[in-house]
């Protein structure tokens, strides 16, 4: 990865590195250097080497990976003054479940000697919070990422090179496991599970990839067991994505749910749509759903193996739905071009930092006076997530002012008060305002020394990114926080803002993948000044309430238990298709009578349209709801909603599809924004055509008479709607502007 000019990396091998990593050292020119390691007894003469290696490369930050890695590299950079030291735990509870002591007493030097604990799974987290008494505040998530498409795409010919060199015919069923020969990895589980299956299957072939390793003696009688013509043994396959194309279903048997550190073959075998037979540890604690997007099986278990093979191998209809799931579910973990990991690790490089200074050592370091940041917000800008991001502690060298375009939204403009967060009003109530509130504007980012401008919204971002740019500040960021709807519906003036909002952003903040499509395939915005924050939200609040808290929201609208109510969190606008619910609705109170239907924040410019549908439906059916400050209580109150985008463009998140979820509520939808990436009809709702009033009026009647689809979209629904927790160990003010003063590059 690039690191920037203001960045220098030296990769520092302690012993022999692996053959890949070091020819890549060699091949593309990386700065590095070799420090001789056998064994424990060369410890102190390595560090020696070390500290004399940072100090002659004048290093100022030290990452480290592994256990010799970290306990020399950290050792050295401690007694060589570096105050920066990370360290990624690529192992997470293995050395408490079966030591040796040393090793636990490894572990525990080498979280005290780092300052930063990258972790690759909250996994990893869990056990040094919980077992390691680790201080949470020093504890980072930075999970693997893969090329997912690499493992995808394959094409026939590397499959037959494959099947080619190890014996394997299209018409045997294959089944993989890529493992090392270690404790923890359940080999022999699986072994005495395909022993059995060839009871039902003689022709089936098993083939072990990276089959090497210490617990080889226990493996080899249960090899022995199998014919030779019915397994193979791989220690080294370069092309492992073709080896994938060859199995027909793949074990992975980790022992406990702690002992994986992530679980990389989870991620591959969904990736290159290999169905999976496995327990659940490391990410897969996350991932996995068992029935869904992999067979679960019970660890240690060889008995529940069999089974899950002899299930899945007779069911093509388990097979394809595992394989469907699994592929959306490894995109998660797609190594994008935009992620960039150094950036999280080290801080961003100097086109997203303050300027470096130059010192006498001819080496740089960042300027240590405080980093002032202004954020813009137009009128109407508020909810929980700027709220959140406004709240957050921006640590001692970075200072935020909130500076609100307009009347801001009640939410916000509170917070701000009563949290005595240092913000300014600039007036403004039309596009006749620009100009005397670009000039405030500037006024206000010279007299607080600001240095980042960060914008939400169309007013704020003009203003405050043309003041910006005016005033010499360097670094200008803006939030899209829509979509498509100015290219289908305008106006005009609307497509001209966005461009010349784009213009004059530095980096542009996506809040999900359809907003980036619509920037760079529709705006022909550089794809690499696009970065992708969703939205997160108190996802168990929307979970967690109170019987009281929903009593006093049914009594407010008169709303009865006995009600069957179906709900819509939509303003009156046109891009969220109001008119069809409206529709549906009325044809659903021929079925239910009783039935009403609760339109939330229903204001807006589209209500000339939507009155006279309102009007065909009885008083006594509906209810309309301007504002509900118990927003959780109310979704309690619903039997379905309806969320209705016109397009798959149109939103550029999309709430309403995660808080439904959060609450329990079963979704009756099109598919629009985040919901392009999250929603799959019959498993986490039920999605019908846009604009179209008939499919939704059908969908409501299939879900509300049957009980087991709703707990179905509701189960799944809660288990998706995870993703989008708003974790207190997330920092987005570190994503955007850079991490805070202990993670700074220093002198």
């Amino acid at each position: 990865m690039e690191p920037g000019e203001d960045r220098r990396l030296v990769h520092i091998f302690v012993g022999e590195p692996t053959l890949d990593l070091s020819e890549v050292a060699v091949t593309h020119n990386l700065e590095h250097i070799h420090i001789p390691y056998r064994s424990r007894r060369d410890i102190p003469l390595a560090v020696l080497r070390a500290r004399r290696a940072l100090k002659s490369h004048g290093v100022q930050v030290v990452h480290s990976h592994g256990i010799e890695g970290a306990v020399i590299g950290l050792l050295a950079a401690l007694t060589s003054g570096v105050s920066e030291r990370l360290h990624t735990r690529h192992h997470a509870t293995m050395h408490h479940e079966a030591g040796p002591r040393r090793a636990r007493v490894a572990d525990r030097l080498v979280n005290r000697l780092s300052t930063t604990i990258i972790a690759t799974c909250s996994n990893v987290r869990n056990c040094l919070v919980d077992r390691e008494n680790v201080d949470p505040s020093k504890v980072r998530i930075l999970e693997y990422r893969l090329d997912t498409e690499g493992f995808s795409d394959v094409s026939d010919e590397r499959v037959a090179a494959v099947r080619s060199r190890y014996g394997l015919l299209p018409t045997q069923r294959t089944v993989g496991m890529i493992t090392r020969f270690v404790w923890w990895k359940g080999v022999e589980y699986g072994l005495e599970a395909f022993t059995r299956f060839l009871a039902i299957d003689p022709d089936a072939v098993l083939v072990i990839a990276k089959a090497v390793g210490p617990h080889e003696s226990l493996v080899r009688p249960l090899l022995d067991a199998i014919p030779e013509r019915n397994y193979r043994l791989i220690e080294h396959e370069q092309d492992i994505a073709a080896l994938y194309k060859t199995f027909d279903a793949i074990m992975h048997l980790p022992v406990t749910a702690g002992v994986e550190a992530w679980g990389q073959v989870y991620v591959e075998a969904m990736a290159a749509g290999v169905p999976l037979i496995c327990t659940r540890s490391g990410i897969g604690n996350d991932l996995l759903v068992d029935g869904e997007n992999c067979l679960l099986v019970d660890y240690r278990n060889a008995n529940e193996t069999f089974e899950g093979l002899v299930r899945l191998t007779s069911d093509d209809s388990l097979q394809s739905l595992i394989t469907a799931n699994g592929r959306r579910n490894s995109a998660r973990f797609s190594n994008s071009p935009t992620l960039n990991t150094l950036d999280f690790l080290y801080g961003p490089p100097a086109d997203l930092q303050a300027s470096p200074t130059r010192i006498e050592s001819s080496s740089y370091r960042f300027q240590a006076s405080l980093r002032t940041i202004g954020v813009f917000y137009s009128p109407g800008i508020g909810g929980a997530w700027h709220i959140h991001n406004a709240l957050m502690e921006p640590g001692e060298d970075r200072r935020l002012v909130h500076i609100f375009v307009g009347e801001p939204t009640l939410d916000l403009s509170e917070v701000a008060v009563t949290h005595n967060l240092e913000h300014i009003h600039i007036p403004y109530r039309s596009r006749r305002d620009i100009p005397l509130a670009v000039l405030r504007a500037r006024r206000a980012l010279k007299s607080h020394g600001v240095q980042v401008v960060h914008s939400h919204g169309i007013e704020g971002a003009v203003i405050g990114l043309l003041a910006a740019l005016t005033s010499g500040v360097s670094e200008r960021l803006h939030t899209r926080h829509h979509a498509t709807m100015h290219h289908e519906a305008g106006p005009r003036r609307a497509r001209v803002a966005d461009r010349l909002v784009n213009r004059l952003s530095t980096t542009i903040i996506a809040t999900c993948s359809n907003v980036r499509n619509c920037l760079v395939d529709r705006e022909n915005v550089d794809p690499s000044k696009v970065r992708i924050l969703e939205y997160r939200l108190d996802t168990e609040g929307f979970s967690d309430v109170s019987d009281e808290r929903v009593a006093a929201v049914r009594s407010r609208y008169g709303l009865l238990p006995t009600q069957r109510t179906v709900g819509m969190i939509t303003r009156f606008v046109w891009w969220k298709g109001v008119e069809y619910g409206l529709e549906a609705f009325t044809r659903f109170l021929a079925i239910d009578p009783d039935a009403v239907l609760v339109i939330a924040k229903a204001v807006g410019p589209h209500e000339s349209l939507v009155r006279p549908l309102l009007d065909a439906i009885p008083e006594r059916n509906y209810r309309l709801i301007e504002h509900e400050q118990d927003i959780a209580a109310l979704y309690k109150t619903f039997d379905a909603i309806m969320h209705l985008p016109v397009t798959a463009g149109v939103e550029a998140w999309g709430q309403v599809y995660v808080e439904a979820m959060a609450a329990g509520v079963p979704l009756i939808c099109t598919r629009s924004g985040i919901g392009n990436d999250l929603l799959v009809d019959g498993e986490n709702c039920l999605l019908v055509d846009y604009r179209n009033a008939n499919e939704t009026f059908e969908g409501l009647v299939r879900l509300t008479s049957d009980d087991s689809l709703q707990s179905l979209i509701t189960a799944n629904g809660r288990r998706n709607s995870a993703r989008f927790s708003n974790s207190p160990t997330l920092n987005t003010l570190d994503f955007l502007y850079g991490p805070p003063a202990d993670l700074q590059v220093v002198s």
